[in-house]
This record gives C-alpha cells, sequence and structure tokens, in this order.
C-alpha cells in the first residue's frame, strides 16, 4: 500500500516486493521506510538492487534519516510502551510469541498498572495494539473472531 497506494503491484515488481519484505526480517517499520523508498522510484532494476541488499540500500539512500526515524518512533513512545517494547527482545528474532503469554508476562514484570475500569489484561492488549498501531510490533495471526493470537 505505500508504495502503490490502491493501484496493483506491477507483476515484474511482485516476487521482488516479497524478497525485499522478507530482508526487512518482520520488522514492520523498516518495511515502511522502504516502501516510502521504493515509492519514489519503481524501476524493476532499483527494486532488484533494494533486494540484494536492503541494509546498504537503505545506507545509502536515507542515510542517518533511517535512524532518526527509528529514534524518533522509539524516543516518542510512552514510558510504559517503551518497558514493553524492550520486554520484546527476550524472545529470539522471528519468533512468534502468543499474545496471552506476552500478555502475562508483562504483567508479571509489573508493565501493566491497573486502569479503572480496564482489567490488567485489557489495558495490555491496549498497549499491545498501540505498538502494532506504531508498526513496531507485527501481527502474526488471528483468531476467528479477529483478535490477535499471536504477534
Amino acid at each position: 500500500m505505500t508504495v502503490f497506494g490502491q493501484e496493483e503491484c506491477p507483476l515484474g515488481l511482485e516476487k521482488i516486493g516479497w524478497k525485499i519484505a522478507q530482508n526487512c526480517k518482520g520488522l514492520p517499520l523498516a518495511i515502511v521506510v522502504i516502501g516510502g523508498l521504493l515509492s519514489i522510484d519503481s524501476k524493476e532494476k532499483d527494486w532488484e538492487q533494494i533486494a540484494k541488499d536492503v541494509n546498504s540500500a537503505v545506507a545509502r539512500n536515507v542515510g542517518n534519516q533511517l535512524m532518526e526515524i527509528l529514534y524518533l518512533s522509539y524516543n516518542s513512545l510512552p514510558h510504559h510502551l517503551k518497558a514493553c517494547f524492550l520486554y520484546m527482545g527476550v524472545f529470539p528474532e522471528d519468533h512468534e510469541i502468543f499474545v496471552s503469554q506476552l500478555i502475562k508476562l508483562w504483567i508479571a514484570e509489573g508493565f501493566i498498572k491497573p486502569l479503572i475500569p480496564k482489567s490488567l489484561e485489557e489495558v495490555a492488549e491496549d498497549y499491545l495494539k498501540d505498538l502494532i498501531g506504531r508498526s513496531l510490533i507485527q501481527v502474526g495471526k488471528r483468531t476467528h473472531n479477529g483478535e490477535i493470537k499471536t504477534c
């Protein structure tokens, strides 16, 4: 959506686009930044170059801007979300995390503060949705009724 808006992705670029997304290692913010970069220039040869090495492509084209975006994204988090986000580092990279387990861990660590009239679990779900909305955490699977099952 970032690159083509409502238009369809050209067939020649779709396969390369999937490869680029995989090279972003599931980091939603990286995908958004790369999507913005690709929207500037959508020639197949440029996409192939970015697919070869996403990190160097970003460094070459946006340099410190990416680091500033990442810094601002983290720095703009409210204190209570910073702790929850940093806790994600205890899980292995590309590990699918069950939301029910994550919420229990956040509560056990004392990251979730009571907010009347909500339960601790509801507050934790709100925190998770906020982090997802900021593209810092990616939804993995959803339940049959649309609730987030894994991230």
